[in-house]
């Protein structure tokens, strides 16, 4: 017997599943690779690079989740220096502000194992915390 309730849950199912279909394709994957990462009491800081798996290029990002309001207020484009026998210094491409999003990060990640990464903002100490993954090596 033919339940006239399943042809419109039927349809329904059938055009979710065809939007779906066309997200994926007008939105690529983006692959990340984590360069390093801070983590400190107050934030969660991830250095990756970006890229997508048609090119080869890979874009160098800053990603800064704030954790008591639990959201990432800041993922911008960024800049490495490598101070040897130091470590590395990751800073944001943007300017000095008073809107935590839109200010001027940087990251330290010393190459000693036994030092805390530091964060600043807008050139003053922000946050410091324990190193999760560094970078080794000169890739400048």
């Amino acid at each position: 017997m033919l339940n006239l309730f399943d042809i419109p849950l039927k349809l329904l199912l059938s055009t979710v599943g065809v939007t779906f279909s066309c997200l994926s394709v007008i939105n690529p994957a983006q692959a990340e690779e984590t360069v390093a990462y801070c983590d400190t009491p107050l934030h969660a800081v991830n250095v990756y690079q970006e890229g997508t798996p048609e090119s080869t290029e890979m874009s160098l990002k800053i990603r800064i989740f704030w954790r008591e309001k639990s959201l990432v207020f800041a993922d911008l484009p960024a800049q490495r220096s490598h101070l040897v026998n130091e470590g590395y210094t990751y800073t944001s491409q943007s300017e000095l502000s008073d809107n935590y999003s839109d200010s001027l990060w940087m990251l330290f990640v010393p190459d000693n194992k036994e030092q805390p990464c530091l964060l600043f903002r807008n050139g003053k100490a922000f946050d410091s915390g324990d190193v999760t993954q560094r970078e080794i090596g000169n890739r400048e």
